[in-house]
Parts: structure tokens; sequence; C-alpha cells
């Protein structure tokens, strides 16, 4: 039979196996019970299988079937032919209350060594020692019940109402609230003597409630406008995420930080004072940059046209312009590095005039027949482990700029598609993959700039000064000259004629 069932449930049969052969030894099989309250009864019961001995009810489409909870015993009780009655081994089953919770039955009793099938007993039957507990319940599912109810109902106490000990902080609340209002009043105060002293003003675009604006980490300005109105230098202005809209002009000594790219957008046009020093951090700039004083640009993005007249520092900076010259260079030394330079327009990526340019691990890029993507056209320029691009058929990099022996441009390990051309500047270059740069003085890094490894015991520290050096070592010019080593030689092809210095004179050895 099933050893798991429902109160009332419909279609049900059961089922026992009395494990001897029936067939014709018995007149009439029942099916006896006995209900969780102690009622007996009995249900008359078929013969299905003889030789197995499988007798079985199967309760009527009007009945709700076994009609209460808890353990039911079941036993067969047989009249056999020759007038014996003999009752079959009983048999105990737990019937299940839909949507209620069990327990497992303490001692583990099993409906029958074969199936071993765990019992289950209602948790309404099992009796709950509330001594301790302070409950009302007598059961355990009344008791689950009770307490789940009083949890619903706890309510959190609010701030106010919870003691505070200020016993180590120092602080005169003695409730929770208080204590955070005090300490949110002394923040408040020191940033306010922060900002005081290094104009630390916060801008955030994102709010939208109502307070008086005063540049204060929890009252910041609305608008970026509003705060570069208010500093006058030093000063930092911190800029939340947001999309800041209308024309900046910094004064000297300001300092703009931002979210990161793509957080803090500008779509204004962005210059910086004339004097002073700024720096531009963590920002994307969607109109043109201009900058007039010393200033550092660190992971900013441009899609407008960078233009410098000051000294720039710049790392990670980004410049994808949609109009001619994206860096546009006038004067100042501007150093650009691990960023990457492009337009979209055809013409020149970096425009560089007048001023000296440094390019170290850099990308430029354009796509144009007539421009190049590297065009200095004065002041000398450095590229340093770059790649230049100009998918245009144009040059990868004009040089024409006129640099001197004393400013000389460099191109040391750049990768170039597109050709270079040096024109007339003095041009020296080293690791240049994409061809040999063309020009009327060009050539390899000088001796007196390649640095020596004095290991030999010789005093010079560059290339040039070691071979001079050799040569007198070994007696260049002999042997009129006094080496400074013993064993020095010096051949003289004319006459074919060696001389060796044996430490106070020459030897001469004729070959011929």
């Amino acid at each position: 039979m099933a050893t798991k069932i429902y109160e009332n449930q419909t279609a049900l049969e059961i089922r026992l196996n009395l494990g001897e052969d029936l067939t014709d030894q018995i007149n009439r099989a029942l099916i006896k019970f006995r209900k969780p309250n102690g009622f007996e009864g009995y249900w008359p019961a078929e013969v299905i299988d003889y030789e197995q001995g499988i007798i079985a009810y199967t309760f009527p489409t009007s009945s709700l079937g076994l009609d209460d909870v808890g353990f039911w015993t079941f036993w067969a009780y047989l009249y056999y032919k020759d007038g014996s009655v003999i009752p079959g081994d009983p048999i105990q089953i737990g019937v299940y209350r839909e949507g209620k919770t069990y327990i497992a039955f303490p001692y583990g009793r099993q409906s029958s060594d074969v199936e071993e099938t765990e019992m289950a007993q209602e948790a309404y039957e099992i009796l709950y020692d509330n001594s301790n507990s302070g409950l009302v319940a007598a059961n355990v599912q009344d008791a689950i019940d009770e307490i789940d109810t009083e949890l619903d109902n706890v309510t959190t106490p609010p701030a106010s109402g919870v003691a505070y000990d200020n016993a180590t902080s120092g602080l005169a609340a003695t409730d929770v609230q208080a204590a955070i209002d005090e300490e949110d009043g002394i923040v408040d105060g020191i940033t306010a003597l922060i900002g005081q002293a290094h104009q630390l003003v916060y801008v955030d675009s994102n709010r939208v409630d109502t307070y008086t604006e005063d540049g204060n980490i929890n009252r910041p300005y609305k608008t970026l406008a509003a705060a570069v109105g208010v500093v006058t230098g030093p000063a930092v202005i911190r800029i939340a995420t947001g999309t800041y809209v209308g024309n900046i002009a910094l004064a000297g000594n300001v300092n703009l930080i931002g979210m990161g790219i793509g957080k803090t957008i500008l779509t204004g046009t962005l210059q910086t004072g004339a004097s002073g020093n700024c720096s531009i951090k963590e920002m994307s700039l969607q109109n043109s940059f201009t900058i007039l004083t010393d200033t550092v640009v660190s992971n900013v993005s441009s899609i407008a046209s960078v233009n410098a007249s000051a000294d720039v520092r710049a790392y990670n900076f980004d410049i994808a312009s949609t109009a001619a010259h994206a860096l546009a260079v006038t004067a100042g030394l501007v150093i650009v590095e691990n960023s990457a330079i492009s337009t979209t327009d055809n013409a020149s990526a970096i425009v560089h005039n007048g001023g000296d340019l440094v390019l170290e691990n850099i990308e430029a890029d354009n796509n144009s027949a007539s421009n190049a993507a590297v065009d200095s056209s004065g002041g000398s320029i450095r590229i340093l482990s770059s790649t230049l691009n100009n998918a245009g058929a144009g040059f990868a990099a004009d040089l024409d700029n006129g640099a001197t022996s004393g400013a000389p441009n460099v191109l040391m390990n750049v990768i170039h598609v597109g050709g270079i051309s040096t024109g007339t500047a003095y041009t020296v270059q080293e690791g240049v993959e994409g061809g040999d740069p063309t020009g009327t003085n060009f050539s390899k890094r000088p001796g007196t700039q390649i640095g020596y490894d004095n290991t030999s015991g010789l005093a010079a520290t560059d290339v040039q000064a070691a071979i001079d050096e050799d040569l007198v070592d070994f007696g260049a010019g002999a042997p009129g000259t006094t080496p400074a080593r013993t064993g020095a030689m010096y051949y003289n092809t004319t006459a074919d004629t060696l001389h060796v210095w044996n430490g106070s004179a020459w030897r001469s050895i004729t070959t011929a």
C-alpha cells in the first residue's frame, strides 16, 4: 500500500501483501483498521492475486479516503474454509494534512523492514514544553506559529530611542541619532575649514533637492559654471558623474577632477587660465580645449581639437577629433605619453608649430593623401616608442621644421605606415621600422650620444670618446706619439712597417 498519503485523498487503494498462497483456502477477506483516535472498523477486501496472497480495498468514488490525520493501523482478517479466522500482521502508516509542517518521528519507526520508509508525525501532535519559553503553545506547530507572529510584530526602534555610550567618543549625545547629527556637524566644520584653506569645491548636477549651494560636499554646486565663478585659486573642483553644459574659462591654479572618462562629461569649450598651474583629470571633453598655462592632463578623452601654447604634461590623453589638427602646439614644451591621437577630416592628426613636442608610446592615425599624420613645422619634435599610421598614402611624419644639431628631431623605436620626410631638419633615428626616412640632413644616432659601458677600464662614457681613448692608448699616429700601454702597435701601410712600443721606445719591423 502507499507509504505516504494525505487526509481525504481521493482515488485511494489499500493493498496488503500476505506472502502466502490463498488459492482455494479462504471464504472471506477483510482489511481492519484502527484510527489515530482509537476507533476500529473494517472494509471488505478483494483478493487480487491468490498465489501471492495480495488483498486490496479500493475506496468508492463517493469517498474522500482516510478521514483523520495521524497514525493509522491496518491488518488483514481472513476467514478460511476450514472455519478458522486468522488476523494478519499489523502495519502502521502516517496520514498527513497538506500545507502542514511535519517533523521526523523521534524513534525512527519504519513501515516495514523492506521499504525502510521513515514515518512522520504531524507537528500538532508533538507536545511542546513551554516551561522555559513562556509561550502559550502546547504543541510544536502552535509554538512555531506563535514565535513567527511575535517576530512579525517586532519593530526596529528609531535611532533616537537607542542609547549611545559616549564614554570613548567624547560626544555629548546620549542616543544614536543625536550622535550621528553631532558628528555630522563636526565633519561639516572640518570640511568648511579645508575648503577655506584650499578652496575645495564640489559640483553635482544630479542634485535636484533644494538647499543653499556653497560647494560643501553636502551642499555642492549644481553647475560647473557656478563653481568656477567663485574660485580664485589655488582651488580644486571635484565634479560628480554627469553632463555639464556651458563654456568654462578657468582662473590660474585651478584643478578640475571628474569621476572618469565617460562619467564626467563637459559639452562646452574649456580654457585654462593664462597664469599659474592647472590640471584637468578624469573626464571627457566634447568641445575645443585651449591650454594657455602650464597644465597637467591625465585620463582625459576629447572629440574636439586641443590647442596648446604653454608647457603641458599629458598622460592617457586620447584625442579623436572630428576637426583638423587634433593637437596643435604653438609654444612651450608639450609632452604626451600613453595616448592615442587621430582625426576624421583627413587633415593632420598632430600639427606642431613653434614649440617643442615629445610623443612617447603614442599611436597617431589619419587617412590623408596630402597631410601627414604628424606634421612638425617649427621647433623640434621627439617621437619615441610610437606608431604613426597614414592610411591615405600621405606621409606618416613630415618633420621639415629647421631643427638644428643642437636640438635635433629624434625618431627612436618608431613603426610607421606612410613615409617619413625630414627635409633639411637635423634628425637622429634609431630603430625605425617601415622604411628609412628621407631628407638632406639625416643621420643615425651620433657616437657622442651613445652610452659606453666602461668595464674595459677606459674612462670614456660614450662610444666616440671610447674609440678616441683606445686609439691614443695604442699609439694612434705612431711613431710620433707616446702610447699609454706597453705592447701598443701601429702599422704604416705606406712603408709596410710595423711599429711596436716596448714601454720606452718604438721598435720598427719592416715586413717587405
